[in-house]
């Protein structure tokens, strides 16, 4: 039997929806942890706080892709990824450096992206060879 949390939530518009509001809580929650884990407010000034991070986004985000198999999921984990992050940063930081913190906040976005798609194929194929749910 295949359960997850998601599986709680009927698939469709819900289902994708919770996917947006799960990024957008890990995104935030990066930036949070960095002055606990690193002293400093911004990811790019602290490598524990830029570590602790990126390994709470790439592990949210290859645990949702590797429980819906889903790569639209797995794409709007990222989405709210990038906007709790810039949310965040726009609260922490102040609005002043926006704009710069939008383009900057997108590399933070990468190793997420690449957890999430990888868990996504790797999931599939083992699934397809077991020919069951994993």
């Amino acid at each position: 039997m295949n359960f997850h949390a998601l599986s709680l939530i009927p698939d469709g518009a819900g289902r994708l929806f919770a996917c947006a509001a799960a990024g957008m809580m890990m995104g935030a929650l990066s930036w949070a942890l960095c002055p606990i884990v690193g002293g400093r407010i911004e990811p790019f000034d602290t490598g524990a706080g830029f570590l602790a991070g990126q390994a709470l986004m790439t592990v949210g985000t290859f645990w949702i892709g590797w429980a819906t198999g889903s790569w639209a999921k797995v794409a709007l984990t990222v989405l709210g990824l990038y906007v709790g992050q810039v949310a965040y940063s726009a609260a922490a930081v102040g609005t002043l450096w926006i704009l710069l913190g939008m383009v900057t906040i997108t590399s933070l976005c990468v190793f997420p992206a690449v957890g999430g798609a990888l868990s996504v194929g790797i999931g599939r194929a083992a699934r397809k060879r077991m020919g069951r749910n994993l």
